[in-house]
């Protein structure tokens, strides 16, 4: 007769059942959560990626050149603010999704409308200023940028990338606006499908669940009424259903358990001391052999170093300068040549400037070699200071520096060279316990493509000479009237 108790305890198949159900509902559950926010992730990263694409499109079909006259609500009738609004909508149509372009300016850390493509009457007018709530929008200026999640304002809901404009110089950006419906719309549908998934997941787990537990206790179910019926007193019955090896194999070993067990218990000791013995040895070698192994892999990171290093320094060698660590002759004409095309292709200009230091075979006859060295580190230091990071520098011989102003018209290239002859002239150098004073004179010549880099050179240092031939401490350009003179209390 039954307990009360055992009324409520689950049988073996139902038990069997729920481990199986649980172990499916688990499965597919993580695999359908991973499958999800990896759908997820790839939503928002694709729809982030358009946004970066077309900002990066557009921001490089728009150029920043005909934008600085527009900066009041006035410019709305300048023909140059017409054009560009066109041209806005004409790229905001091309796209559904996108709900509006416009233009920023960036002054002084403030943001303010240039071109706004809204029709209504929110349209935003030039000069309007913008207070952006995401920090991504200042990203825009410099490189392609996203916001992070939509974001709301006065226009809606919004999705925005951005975008640098061409020739913008960090000071204007494009900025496309996606309607956040749209998105949550797409993240919508994606939440539909994996909650129908789930649903289905459930299903496909309860069916297949009640059909594994009902396999398994096939053999079971008829064993057990085999047992009830030697129970009963039929011995003619016989335990012969092999439907599981494993069920078979306990039929056959039931007649023989006690003979078996103490064999079986000192088989499986010996097994158990050859295994320890075994797993010992093992790791003894392993831990010999992994010991073996990180020496041999240090060794050889060493090595690669050391490699490296001395190939970094070989290739340094060979267009550095070793006292003044600046480029040197060798160096410098690598880069004429690369920037020689580069001026070609945009049409841009350089100029050159070839400074050579004046009497200074008297600083090294005076205080000796080692201080003129210090002298013209201190000097390539100076020069150095007062140039911007894509502006090269180099030690052309002896005492003479050639400087490569990149983008840079002739007569700004002569403002930075009285800039570097002042500084040099009005600081005092420090070398051999000495105070020491020293000047320089400079060539300037600009190159707009129409001759090579020996030309430039030629005439750059016929400027150097006409400035040493008029007195020296003087920058001279290409031309006469291009000279300026120091102060005259020097």
């Amino acid at each position: 007769m039954e307990s009360r108790s055992d009324k409520f305890q689950l049988g073996l198949k139902t038990r069997i059942f729920l481990g199986f159900l649980s172990f499916l509902l688990l499965l597919f559950g993580t695999v359908g959560i991973g499958v999800y926010y990896v759908a997820m992730d790839e939503l928002r990263n694709s729809v982030k990626s358009r946004l970066k694409f077309s900002a990066a499109v557009i921001g490089q079909a728009l150029s920043a050149s005909d934008l600085e006259a527009i900066r009041s609500p006035e410019a709305v009738t300048n023909p140059h603010y017409q054009a560009v609004l066109r041209q806005l909508r004409v790229l905001r149509d091309l796209d559904p999704d996108i709900a509006y372009l416009y233009i920023l300016r960036l002054e002084a850390g403030r943001v303010f409308f240039v071109v706004d493509t809204d029709e209504g009457k929110r349209q935003a007018l030039p000069g309007t200023e913008y207070v952006p709530e995401a920090s991504n929008l200042y990203r825009g200026f410099t490189a392609v940028a996203v916001d992070d999640a939509p974001a709301a304002d006065e226009w809606g809901v919004l999705l925005s990338g951005y975008a640098p404009l061409k020739g913008g110089e960090g000071r204007y950006l494009v900025g496309i606006d996606m309607r956040g419906d749209t998105v949550m719309e797409q993240y919508a549908t994606l939440k539909l499908a994996a909650l129908l998934g789930l649903f289905v997941s459930i299903i496909v787990a309860v069916l297949f669940a009640r059909f594994l537990a009902s396999q398994v206790m096939r053999p079971i179910d008829r064993t057990v009424e085999k047992c009830e019926a030697i129970a009963a007193g039929n011995l003619n019955v016989r335990l012969t259903d092999h439907t599981y090896r494993e069920l078979g194999r306990l039929f056959r070993s039931f007649n023989k358990l006690a003979e078996a067990l103490a064999r079986t218990k000192r088989s499986e000791e010996a097994a158990f001391e050859k295994l320890r013995t075994a797993k010992e040895d093992m790791e003894r070698q392993m831990r010999q052999w992994n010991a073996e192994l990180r020496e041999l892999n240090e060794r050889l990171v060493n090595e690669s170093a050391e490699r490296r290093s001395a190939q970094t320094e070989l290739e340094k060698a060979v267009v550095v300068d070793e006292l003044t660590r600046l480029v040197n002759r060798r160096g410098m004409i690598q880069r004429l040549g690369h920037e020689v095309l580069h001026s070609r292709q945009s049409r841009r200009p350089f100029t050159l400037l070839l400074l050579d230091m004046d009497d200074f075979k008297q600083v090294n006859d005076t205080l000796g070699h080692d201080a003129g060295d210090m002298v013209l580190s201190e000097v390539a230091i100076r020069i150095k200071g007062l140039l911007r990071g894509q502006d090269v520098t180099a030690r052309w011989g002896g005492d003479e520096f050639v400087i490569m102003l990149a983008d840079t018209r002739f007569e700004n290239g002569l403002l930075v060279a009285e800039k570097i002859r002042s500084r040099i002239k009005d600081s005092p150098f420090f070398a051999g316990g000495q105070e020491v004073r020293v000047s320089v004179s400079i060539g300037v010549a600009e190159y707009e493509g129409e001759y090579d880099v020996d030309q430039v050179l030629r005439r750059v240092d016929e400027a150097l000479y006409r400035a040493k031939l008029g007195g020296r401490n003087k920058v001279m350009g290409a031309s006469n009237r291009d000279e300026i003179q120091p102060p005259a209390s020097e």
